[in-house]
């Protein structure tokens, strides 16, 4: 509502969906289906300058178990103060994140250009590729082997996509 942080907010993760350690599936072992996150700001109150902000936050984590009730945890955060505009230096944008050099980098309002990660900073570049099937074999793969398995694992695939499209497009016909 006033223009720079959300009033509330959901977030979902199921099992297949990647957290902080791995999948929740990886996380949990199996035994969670979901895990949801809920978030409301309340009390908003105006800053001598006209800005609103919230006093209180109230969070919900919603664990979805697979073999168990669901557990409901909730945390409220009372919020003392903001500070718009801090002065930040150089230290305040160094990151502790561990990425390993060519690793893929999406930049905000840049997503259609290439950039990775150079060990020390986000560079342009283009992220090194995986080797296509008919490369393998320069790798050391044997081709009589993996690479007809490959090459059946790809046609598979394409009929798959095919299938899949096709049954989409009778459905949307039927429907319409």
């Amino acid at each position: 509502e006033s223009g720079w942080l959300p009033s509330s907010f959901e977030v979902l993760k199921e099992r297949q969906h990647l957290t902080v350690g791995g999948t929740v599936s990886d996380i949990y072992d199996g035994a969670v289906s979901s895990v949801v996150w809920k978030g409301r700001a309340s009390e908003f109150a105006v800053d001598s300058d006209g800005r609103w902000t919230p006093k209180r936050f109230d969070v919900q984590r919603l664990t979805n178990w697979v073999d168990k009730p669901a557990a409901v945890e909730r945390t409220q955060i009372e919020i003392e103060s903001i500070v718009f505009d801090p002065p930040l230096g150089t230290s305040d944008f160094q990151t502790t994140i561990v990425a390993p050099p060519g690793y893929p980098v999406m930049v905000m309002d840049a997503g259609q250009l290439p950039y990775i990660w150079n060990g020390e900073a986000v560079v342009p570049g283009a992220p090194r590729r995986h080797p296509l099937p008919n490369e393998m074999v320069r790798g050391g793969i044997d081709e009589s082997k993996a690479g007809g398995r490959t090459k059946v694992a790809l046609i598979a695939f394409n009929i798959v996509v095919v299938a899949i499209a096709f049954g989409i497009l009778l459905w949307r016909r039927k429907n319409a």
